[in-house]
């Protein structure tokens, strides 16, 4: 237990940690082994206010967490997590090597860092605050990674270029100038500053989880954000455009906001490409670009014609007790034909009416069917 305002100062040699064993309280320690080795191994910790890392090497697989970090020199090795938590400070000077995984929950501006850090193999600098980085900020890519976390922000200051380790970014990438390293986005990458252009010397991978997020202000080449790759353009996930409300971009306009070696795949989303509901920002998709044309937004169809109406069939009207004429007519309106006229006597119906009809009242015939019917003679005579 290191307590409040107190320091623990590991001096020159090996400090090996016993299993199980913990580091803790509100002090300092200070590790200044020269070229001993301080070994948290698994299932240890230490968790403190500040660590001052002056040299040596820190190791071993277990975590260290302190609010303020000073490190000054020597190397962080193992397969264990520093952590410098929010609300503290990071300071970073001299010559230092990185092989572990060093998490930064706070921001920093490596715009005030002297010296240099060397992320070597099986290293990840990881920060999921702001990650402010100058042109020529020394981070010196040996083999290991630079991590933008969700929530997390590295922002590219100058016009310049800055060297980095491979970037994974789970955040925002932003700013302008050149990012010397392969970039791997699976969050956003906003270049520019509303607008602006960024530069990745290197190759640019864009997973379906990720968004390239462009803003668009006016037709001139400087009025919208730039992605410009030397390498290979490899793309998926989304475009993301944001137009100024102002600007109506006029028909046929392009845009090209795309550049690279090679571009292999596309975006299988885009959104804010509509504008006014007249017409479209549509990505074009070329060897080594990739360009927005506004194009008119073609009419909704029309509605579907209405179901042709039923055919006409001949709908058999009751003739019974009617004349002749009458009858023809009756037939003509439900769409049927007289057929046969035949006659009969009849004591129950006048003579001249129809007394028979060969098809019931209310039938449904075929279109100008025939109705035979039967004239009423009168009663037989005796």
């Amino acid at each position: 237990m290191i307590e409040p305002g107190g320091v623990l100062t590991l001096g020159p040699g090996d400090h090996p940690l016993a299993a199980g064993a913990d580091i803790s309280g509100g002090g300092t320690l200070v590790i200044d082994t020269a070229s001993g080795t301080t070994t948290f191994p698994a299932g240890t910790s230490a968790t403190m206010t500040s660590l001052i890392h002056k040299s040596g090497t820190l190791t071993g697989a277990g975590a260290v967490t302190v609010k303020n970090l000073d490190w000054r020199g020597g190397a962080q090795s193992g397969t264990g997590t520093t952590t410098v938590l929010s609300g503290g400070t990071v300071v970073l000077s001299g010559t230092k090597t990185l092989s572990r995984l060093l998490r930064l929950d706070r921001a920093l501006d490596l715009t005030a860092v002297p010296g240099s850090l060397s992320v070597a193999a099986g290293g990840v600098l990881e920060s999921s605050g702001l990650l402010a980085v100058p042109d020529g900020a020394r981070l010196v890519p040996a083999g290991g990674l630079l991590r933008v976390r969700a929530g997390g922000t590295l922002k590219k200051t100058g016009a310049g270029s800055v060297t980095l380790p491979p970037v994974e970014n789970l955040g925002l990438i932003t700013g302008t100038g050149t990012i010397v390293a392969a970039v791997v986005n699976k969050g956003v990458v906003a270049p520019g500053s509303s607008p602006g252009t960024l530069s990745v010397q290197g190759t640019y991978t864009q997973g379906a989880g990720g968004a390239l997020r462009i803003d668009l202000v006016g037709v001139g080449a400087a009025e919208l954000d730039r992605l410009l790759v030397s390498g290979n353009a490899a793309l998926a996930g989304t475009l993301a455009i944001q137009r100024s409300p102002s600007f109506i971009p006029p028909a046929a306009a392009t845009f090209t906001f795309l550049q690279a070696h090679t571009v292999t795949g596309m975006f299988t989303a885009t959104s804010g490409g509509s504008v006014a509901g007249t017409h479209a920002l549509v990505p074009r998709y070329e060897l080594s670009s990739v360009r927005l044309v506004s194009t008119g937004v073609p009419p909704p169809p029309p509605p579907p014609p209405p179901p042709p109406p039923p055919p006409v069939k001949c709908l058999v009207p009751k003739l019974l007790g009617k004349t002749l004429g009458r009858a023809r007519r009756l037939l003509a309106a439900r769409h049927c034909r007289l057929g046969r006229v035949g006659r009969a006597y009849s004591s129950k119906v006048r003579k001249g009416r129809i007394v028979k009809q060969s098809q019931r009242a209310g039938a449904r015939l075929a279109r100008g069917a025939k109705v035979n019917v039967t004239l009423s003679r009168g009663p037989r005579r005796k």
